[in-house]
């Protein structure tokens, strides 16, 4: 795997994460 590719899965990674504790904070807000 080239280093741009693993760059991307990272920030992609990163993204998902993100996503996944705001949606985790509004269900538990609610």
């Amino acid at each position: 795997m080239n280093k741009a590719a693993l760059q991307t899965k990272n920030c992609l990674g990163g993204i998902v994460i993100v996503v996944l504790l705001l949606a985790g904070r509004t269900a538990v807000a609610v």
